[in-house]
């Protein structure tokens, strides 16, 4: 049963102090089954007292949702929210669907093991600082396609130095600190694309496993002043029913360089990622075949 961690924000002392927070509770996201419900939107207090803000997190169960609040990151994290701003925060515990009264849909004995629907899929964990729809630019690519599985098309994405040889559009890839060349939780790296020098840190890396997508999620930066650009690019490898598998890339962007991407046409960050995607799906065929 689906279980909700919801903040309000009532009233904010140190903005400085809140950014650090929203740094840290970004990094602090990763590997926690998190859906965002709400974040930063339109509201009217129609009864009791008014506040600044809130958000809602869904996660699958209860107890995900507190080992989510009481992991060591996110505790770090909040200290920096209590410095920052009044706060109340409260787990809650769903309904099941038949609670409701609204219908409930079962399979007949002739679906079995039906594929997933399109909105049962799994699905990007959005740090709250780019969640699409409140950022300058997003950019979302997805291809289906049969005969390989999560675990053929990893090794090719995860290895950030691979990259070069089927994606054209990536060079100069560089780690720090004796990092490398495989990416994981934490890893700084370095890479060009689109033009632009990025330096980057691995917010979230999952291997695909039995019943889990595989997960890779990085915070991008560069540039100054009106030249700064700011992205998340998180990548979803899901295997779906009759041997195949699902690879989801999409990338949240902020700042100038970004509202000036949103306005070009035809898209260059869908057509870019497209190929990107092309590639991997080519590269890991031919490494299946050896």
């Amino acid at each position: 049963m689906a279980a909700y961690v919801i903040f309000i924000k009532e009233r904010t002392h140190n903005q400085g102090e809140l950014d650090l927070y929203r740094e840290m509770a970004a990094a602090a996201l990763a590997g926690h089954p998190i859906t965002f419900r709400i974040a930063h939107g339109q509201k009217e207090v129609v009864e009791g007292p008014d506040f600044e803000d809130m958000m809602m997190l869904e996660f699958p169960t209860f107890r995900e949702a507190r080992a989510w609040y009481e992991s060591p990151a996110y505790q770090a994290a909040s200290e920096h929210r209590f410095k920052g701003a009044d706060y109340r925060a409260i787990i809650v515990e769903g309904v099941p669907r038949e609670a409701t009264g609204l219908p409930v849909r079962t399979r007949s004995p002739q679906e079995g093991a039906r594929e997933p629907r399109n909105n049962e899929m799994n699905e990007i964990f959005w740090p709250e600082d780019y969640i699409p729809g409140f950022t300058d630019n997003f950019a979302s690519n997805e291809v289906i396609v049969a005969g390989l599985s999560a675990a053929d098309v990893w090794p090719l994405l995860s290895k950030a130095s691979l990259w070069p040889t089927y994606y054209s559009n990536s060079a100069n890839i560089r780690f720090y600190d004796g990092k490398g060349p495989q990416l994981d939780d934490g890893v700084r790296f370095y890479f060009e694309t689109f033009g632009f020098p990025v330096e980057a840190q691995v917010s979230e890396c999952l291997p695909p496993a039995e019943g889990k997508p595989g997960r890779l999620g990085w915070h991008g930066w560069g540039g100054e002043g009106d030249t700064r650009f700011d992205i998340y690019h998180a990548w979803l490898l899901e295997d779906l029913p009759g041997g195949r598998v699902r690879i989801l890339t999409q990338e949240s962007q902020r700042g100038k360089p970004a509202q000036e991407l949103a306005e070009k046409k035809p898209n260059v960050m869908i057509n870019g990622h497209q190929d990107w995607l092309d590639g991997l799906v080519t590269a890991a065929r031919k490494a299946r075949s050896l």
